[in-house]
Parts: C-alpha cells; sequence; structure tokens
C-alpha cells in the first residue's frame, strides 16, 4: 500500500514553477502543506515541509510529535500543530494516550503497538533498523526528549550589555578568546534554561496562588521562619589568647579578659544598645565568655543564662597546652571528623552548636538573642546556617539568619504563602535551579550578599583574577558572567587565565578505565611537585591549547631547572660555608669592578622585569621561559665561569642572584624556592619567601644594558669559535695562537679575556672576521696533551671516589717524550694533586695515539 504525493514548486507570488511527482520533501521553498486521504478511513493527514528529513534512505517521509523532539518542537510552533504530551515525568504512558498503552514505559510500547497494528491488519512491514539513540553517560538508562514548562533568562535583552562589558572590562588571556571563542559564544547564545525538574535542590523561590499570581521570596524573613533575631559575639580578648596557649573545658588554666577585653565587651553593648537592644543574653560558661556576657548583661540590663552547649572546641589532651601543638598534630585539613584524645570533631562541635541555636528559637518567639561563645564554637555555626564570613574577632557581634526549615527542596515545598495580591494560598513551584545558576552566584553568594557582609563583598567585587580550562568559556564563565551583569550591570571579573585540557600522551582523553596517565603519586614521588607545576605552566596548557602529558618531557624540566638549581644552590652554600662568607647588612652596597659580577646582577634584574611584566599579563609560559634561560645562563656561565673565585664580591652577587631567583620562581616552584630563600634569608622579620615582597621592576641603566650587550655577543662569539673548531678538527683542550674577531668597536680587555679563555687562544685580535690561527707550534702541542692529561686524572679520580677537594699524589710511566714534557705543565691545582713522581704501574691511557701508566693515591 502506497500513496503519490503532489507536491509544487512556487515562486514567490504563488505561481507554480514545476509540478511533479514523488517522495522528495526538499527544503521549506516548497508549499508547506498537503492534506493526504488515508485509505484506510475517513480522515486525511497532512504532510509539512522540513529540512531535517532526507531523501536518501527511506521515502523521505517521517511521523513526527511535537513534544518528542527538538527538530519536531520547532517545525510544529512554526506551522501551528497541537502540543499535546503523552508522557508523565517518569517516562510513562498517561490519561491522554491510547488505553492500551496508559501507564507502561515509553520503551516497552514498542511491541504493544506493533501488535495492535498486526492484529487489526493495519502493519505494512516491520524490520529491525539499527541507529544511535541517547542513553544516560553515567546509569545508561535510554533518555527521551521531552518539552516541559520552564524558567528561563532573557538572554536576548542583555546579550548587548555582555557583549561591552566583556569588551571593555575583562582582559582575557590569552587574547584571542575576548573577541574570538567567547565572543561568539555569547553572540549566539539563546535563552538560558535556569530550571530543572529534580526532587531535591535548590529551590525556585517563587510561590503562585491559583489566579496564577508570582510571589518572590528574597529570604527566610520572607518565608516567615526567621523567629527570632540573633545576635552572636566572641568573648573579649583573654590572657591565653595572648600566650597561645590551648583553654576548653575544663579550665585548666583559667582564662579572664584583658583590660582590652573589658573594652571590647563595652563596646559591644553599646552597639547593641544602638540597634535596640537585646531580650536574652546566652553564654558559655568558661570564665571570659561569662566575663563578656556579664558586661553587657549589666550595661544593658539582661540576666546572663550559661550553657555548656556554647563552651570551647574541646581539644582533648592538649589543654592547657600550646596552639602551636595541637596545630601541628591536628591541622585544619582533619579537624571535621578526627578528634584528639577525649576531644571532639568540628563536626561535633556544630552539632551541638546548632542543637543549642534551634532549641533556643523554637522556644522563643520574636525575641532579640546575644550569643557569647568562641571562636571555632561560632565559626562552625556559621557554615552550618549558610552565612560563613571571616573568622570571628574578639566582641564583634554578628547576626546569623537562623532558620527551623531546611530551605532545600522537597521541605520548603510544604510551606504555604498567603498571596499579596489576592490573599489566597500560595505553593511553590515545583522546579528548582539549574546547578549553573548557584555556580554563576558565586562571586556573591559566598558572602551571603547583601543579607551579610556587605561591605566585604563591595570590596572585593569584582575579583581581580579567575582560572579555569577553556570549557568554561562557555560555562562557568560565561553564567557568572550573566548573572552578574543583570544584577550589577558589569563583569565579575576582571581578568581571566584559560587553560587547555590534557591528554594522554598519544592524545586521547586521560580515563580511568584506559589507565592511559602516569599514577600522580608515582609521578610526585619521582619528580616533585616543582617539576610538575613547571612542566605545566611552561607548556601549551596554559595558552589554552590541549597538552599531550609526557613524563619524559617532564624529566626533561626537571632535570634542565629543579636540578641544576639546586645543584647552584649547593655549590654556594658548600664554598661560601667553606670560606666562612655571611653577607652584609641589608643597606650594604658592594662597589662591584668584575664584569661577570656586574652581569650576573644587570641579568638578575632583568628577569625581574621580563617575570613582572609576564605574569602581569597572565603568560606564565614567557614567565617561565624566562626563568628556564636564567637557571641556564646562571649554571653553563657565571658560576661556571666563577669556579675557583672565593672572594665576597662572587659570594655576594650568587647569594643575590638566587635570592631574587627564589621570589620570582615562587609561584612556579613554592617548595624549592621557599627552601632556598629560607636558608640564604638573614631578615628575621620575613620568614617565608611567599610573605616577602616581590622584587622591584625597574629600568635597566645604560652601562646595564651595555654589559649585557657586549656578554651576549661574547657569548654568541664563543659558540661560533666552538663551530669553527669543530670544523677543522681541533680539540678545545688544544690552546691556539689566536683568535680575530669582528664587531664595530673593539671590546674592552675584560671581555677579550673571557673570548680569550674560553676559546683557549694565547691572544685575541680586532679584525674583519671571525678566524683562528690554526698553526700549533711544539709548546701549544704540549700544553693541549697536559689539558688532555688532566682531562684523564679528573675521570680517574671519579671511579676512585675521590672527592672534591680531597689531595691525592700521582705516579706515571711512559716512553713517550712530549707525553713526559706534558707532565711538566700539569695543573696540579686544579686536580688537586699533591706530587707528580715516575713510577711503574697504573692504568693505562691513551691521548692522541700515544700511551702512559697513571696511578692515584690518596
Amino acid at each position: 500500500m502506497s500513496s503519490i504525493f503532489w507536491q509544487k514548486k512556487l515562486n514567490k507570488d504563488g505561481t507554480i514553477i514545476e509540478e511533479f511527482k514523488g517522495s522528495k520533501l526538499v527544503g521549506l521553498e516548497y508549499e508547506p502543506l498537503f492534506d493526504v486521504p488515508d485509505v484506510r478511513s475517513d480522515k486525511s493527514f497532512k504532510i509539512y515541509a522540513a529540512d531535517f528529513v532526507n531523501t536518501e534512505d527511506g521515502t523521505g517521509v517521517v511521523h513526527t510529535a511535537v513534544v518528542y523532539g527538538e527538530d519536531d518542537y520547532d517545525l510544529g510552533l512554526k506551522v501551528g500543530l497541537p502540543v499535546v504530551p503523552l508522557l508523565d515525568e517518569k517516562g510513562k504512558f498517561n490519561d491522554k494516550a491510547p488505553k492500551l498503552l496508559q501507564g507502561v514505559y515509553f520503551k516497552d510500547s514498542e511491541k504493544i503497538i506493533k501488535k495492535d497494528l498486526e492484529g487489526r491488519g493495519l502493519l505494512f512491514a516491520k524490520n529491525q533498523h539499527k541507529h544511535s539513540y541517547p542513553h544516560c553517560w553515567r546509569c545508561g538508562t535510554t533518555l527521551y526528549y521531552n518539552a516541559i514548562p520552564a524558567w528561563f533568562m532573557n538572554i536576548q535583552k542583555i546579550k548587548k550589555g555582555l557583549l561591552e562589558t566583556n569588551d571593555k572590562e575583562i582582559n582575557w588571556f590569552p587574547e584571542h578568546l575576548k573577541h574570538g571563542r567567547y565572543e561568539k559564544s555569547v553572540e549566539a547564545a539563546p535563552d538560558w534554561n535556569i530550571s530543572r525538574n529534580r526532587y531535591w535542590g535548590n529551590p525556585i523561590p517563587v510561590w503562585k496562588c491559583e489566579d496564577g499570581h508570582n510571589t518572590v521570596v528574597g529570604s527566610i524573613k520572607d518565608l516567615g521562619l526567621e523567629r527570632n533575631t540573633f545576635y552572636f559575639s566572641r568573648h573579649g580578648q583573654a590572657d591565653l589568647n595572648l600566650t597561645m596557649v590551648a583553654s576548653n573545658y575544663p579550665e585548666i588554666v583559667i582564662s579572664s579578659l584583658t583590660d582590652e577585653g573589658k573594652k571590647q565587651a563595652e563596646a559591644l553593648a553599646n552597639d547593641l544598645r544602638k540597634s535596640g537592644g537585646v531580650d536574652l543574653i546566652f553564654s558559655s560558661d568558661l570564665k571570659r565568655t561569662k566575663e563578656t556576657a556579664e558586661i553587657v548583661g549589666k550595661l544593658l540590663g539582661v540576666k546572663v543564662v550559661e550553657d555548656e552547649r556554647l563552651r570551647e572546641y574541646n581539644v582533648g589532651t592538649y589543654n592547657g597546652k600550646p596552639d602551636a601543638d595541637y596545630d601541628r598534630d591536628f591541622p585544619v585539613e582533619v579537624r571535621w571528623d578526627k578528634a584528639a584524645p577525649q576531644g571532639e570533631t568540628w563536626k561535633q562541635l556544630q552539632e551541638r552548636m546548632v542543637d543549642f541555636t534551634e532549641e533556643i528559637n523554637k522556644k522563643y518567639q520574636d525575641k532579640k538573642i546575644l550569643v557569647v561563645s568562641h571562636g571555632d564554637a561560632l565559626w562552625m555555626l556559621q557554615k552550618y546556617f549558610g552565612s560563613e564570613r571571616e573568622y570571628p574577632k574578639f566582641g564583634q557581634v554578628f547576626e546569623v539568619s537562623v532558620s527551623v526549615t531546611d530551605l532545600h527542596r522537597p521541605y520548603i515545598d510544604d510551606i504555604v504563602l498567603k498571596c499579596k495580591q489576592c490573599g489566597k494560598d500560595s505553593h511553590r513551584t515545583p522546579e528548582i535551579f539549574d546547578s549553573w545558576v548557584e555556580a554563576g552566584s558565586m562571586p556573591f553568594a559566598e558572602y551571603h550578599y547583601p543579607i551579610d557582609q556587605k561591605e566585604t563583598f563591595e570590596s572585593r567585587f569584582p575579583a581581580q583574577f579567575i582560572s579555569e580550562y577553556i570549557a568554561q568559556t562557555r560555562a562557568w564563565f560565561y553564567v557568572m558572567h550573566v548573572i552578574s551583569y543583570n544584577l550589577f550591570g558589569k563583569a565579575p571579573f576582571e581578568n581571566v587565565a584559560t587553560t587547555g585540557t590534557i591528554l594522554a600522551e598519544d592524545g586521547d582523553k586521560m580515563s580511568k578505565s584506559k589507565n592511559n596517565y602516569p599514577d600522580p603519586w608515582i609521578v610526585i614521588d619521582k619528580y616533585g611537585v616543582d617539576a610538575l607545576r613547571f612542566y605545566l605552566m611552561n607548556s601549551s596548557v596554559m595558552n589554552a591549547d590541549n597538552l599531550n602529558f609526557s613524563e619524559k618531557e617532564l624529566g626533561v624540566v626537571y632535570r634542565k631547572n629543579i636540578l641544576i638549581l639546586w645543584n647552584i644552590y649547593n655549590y654556594f652554600v658548600t664554598y661560601a660555608n667553606e670560606a666562612d662568607w655571611e653577607p652584609k647588612g641589608p643597606g650594604y652596597k658592594p662597589d662591584l669592578t668584575n664584569v661577570l659580577d656586574l652581569w650576573i646582577v644587570a641579568k638578575t634584574q632583568d628577569l625581574v622585569n621580563e617575570v613582572t611584566e609576564q605574569l602581569d599579563n597572565y603568560n606564565t609560559v614567557r614567565a617561565t621561559r624566562a626563568i628556564e634561560n636564567y637557571i641556564n645562563e646562571l649554571s653553563t656561565w657565571y658560576v661556571r665561569r666563577s669556579r675557583g673565585r672565593k672572594d665576597s664580591h662572587f659570594f655576594g652577587s650568587l647569594r643575590h642572584a638566587l635570592m631574587v631567583l627564589a621570589k620570582v620562581s615562587a609561584p612556579v616552584t613554592p617548595y624549592l624556592s621557599e627552601l632556598i630563600y629560607s636558608n640564604l634569608n638573614k631578615n628575621p622579620d620575613v620568614i617565608s619567601v611567599h610573605l616577602a615582597k616581590w622584587p622591584e621592576k625597574k629600568e635597566l641603566t645604560a652601562e646595564q644594558k651595555e654589559i649585557l650587550s657586549q656578554m651576549q655577543f661574547v657569548r654568541e662569539t664563543v659558540e661560533q669559535g666552538h663551530a669553527l673548531r669543530k670544523r677543522s678538527n681541533i680539540k678545545l683542550r688544544q690552546p691556539l695562537a689566536s683568535v680575530t674577531y669582528t664587531l664595530k668597536d673593539q671590546l674592552s680587555k675584560e671581555y677579550e679575556d673571557i673570548l680569550a679563555d674560553e676559546l683557549n687562544v694565547k691572544a685575541v685580535n680586532f679584525g674583519s672576521k671571525l678566524e683562528f690561527d690554526l698553526n700549533i707550534s711544539p709548546e701549544l702541542k704540549k700544553e693541549g696533551l697536559a689539558r688532555e692529561l688532566e682531562r684523564a686524572v679528573q675521570d680517574m679520580r671519579k671511579k676512585s671516589g675521590l672527592q672534591v677537594g680531597e689531595q691525592a699524589d700521582l705516579s706515571y710511566d711512559t716512553d713517550d717524550d712530549e707525553l713526559k714534557a706534558a707532565f711538566e705543565l700539569f695543573d696540579t691545582k686544579k686536580t688537586y694533586i699533591g706530587k707528580i713522581s715516575r713510577e711503574k704501574g697504573g692504568e693505562i691511557v691513551e691521548i692522541d695515539g700515544k700511551k702512559a701508566a697513571i696511578a692515584l693515591k690518596k
């Protein structure tokens, strides 16, 4: 059984362009509606043109269900099809469906429908067709698309403002995101569905009466759940607060208010008097809280009631001992569920504070109640009632909204309000907020603004800096921007640093099931967290690009940066201690004359300038690259060229370099920087590199710029000279008579001396090109052999286990006259050799085809 549909292609004026038979429906340019008689009944059905139907498979005609598909829904709205929901919220057919399907889960209905059609002789054919279908990514349950009523935020109304504030108020890194990915996503953004239909969650605070009037609730007070007004205060300053000794119940050491603490209690009473006083005062039964409450009660004429539930946090066997002992053994991270012997957890502390507060709130009505307690106890109470602020201060009052009802769905749904317009009962709309609304509200919600901490929030908004990975450009960054613009008319942050995604080494997404990533703890144990941070902050992921994580590359970063810096530090410590060197006072400025010292000081300031500029622009890649280059130059140029120096200018310059490097590296390598800084720092007022003042960015002087330029030329010339030697097959240990270099102006003697030493030449000449005198005289040949012998002896020292600086005697035996002469030029100081003698026996070494037996003795 089949039907042939006549289709007409129309001009804009309605005249027919062409007419043909077939089942093709190609786009909305065709006449939109066809009435086709149903040969099985006296009814007809309609066919509409839609651009989401193709003709490659099947007939090109599909059925549509307006409520159950995005394309179906859009088409239905466009052509005015009826919207008939047939499934309930559990996916079962409702009472509008045919009776044989009512109450049946939609995926179970397919067999019933086929059986019914077949039984009535209406089934043309049935076949299995494989196609993709949506499933829950967590549990695998089949899903269905369902159009339901929902709450939306009108993004089109504020889109212009979002684009303007992005352009004027937000700095993006990488910069291309500003007018690229982010701007384009805002331009294309649809209205935001801010509601969800779930059993539990953060309720949309809208109550509706039967006449459709909306009541929007803005606080617990609007709900009528706040029976009393609660004021909370920590006690005034006590003597044990000054000695930092723990004191809970029982009071092993009695802690009384100081004179300052008594003044704080009086000020507390005056503040409360200004706001109308209080009706009731409750206090912990510890002395310092009782004294505070009694001063307030006397001034306000209110009796004080003690309650043991308001006591200080119980630290058990640490009671009466220094706070530092407890902090060491029970850091903040473990206190929620770990208690000291005979003590309590923060969870237990919170439970007793909440128990007290809720009991008092139920017992009284319309009272102003002051509660005097302790720092940790009040802090835990704030956390419970969602009003977390700064840690409570001595004698300072604050309010907390105390509700007797859980404000989440479903509990809040039991609250019935009176409609302010018609007086009828209003019930809460059943939807809850999309979790992204909560995420977008973070900037102000964490302060309970505007009900709480108004000044604190406004002093910190907008945030100076925020960071997340690139997917948040269309998620968290976006929703914060939307909510902030709606409420405050501006962006919620000034700077955004956006990262890419860290992938497995082969480019796949890291997955527990695939186990395609290295164990992070093994990586950290092997390389340390500093190396891992340096690797990531120096990688493409910080430019919002994807990174294929490579342990091999991490190892390179570890060796090139962490190990080399540690070796430099160890070199300094070893030889500064050996020389009994001590740094001068903070105001001391050395009169440097050595060009290497002048160079490293200028190079260090240049490092500060570069890292500061790059971090100010949130470019960690360029900042870490500058640090990496500096570490390399500090090691391979300054320290290497300064070996053997034990003068105060060398030690002072190297210490200065390490101290400054520790400061600018602290954001990247916090632990190594802290270790180096803490050991070299002599200022007792600055106990950590992370509390030290950032080095000042300064313009280099003309002299410093010239020093850097001249030294850079020297280093480049050295590299070129090494390449020339290699092409001429002449080892670097072989001295040459001279080298000639070319430059606009001749170098001063100190730079030429460095060139001579680095290129191993006797003389440096200023000329028109770079070239060596390659004629090797017998004297030069002898020197070259001596240098090769020194290298061989150094290797033997390492193999024999001799330490740096440990003296040894050398004996040799050879028949070669040139080697005998070379031993006369042997540098005993550099190799820590005491005396040289000719004796039989030893290890055979070969130098330029010449053999000698060499032995070392401690």
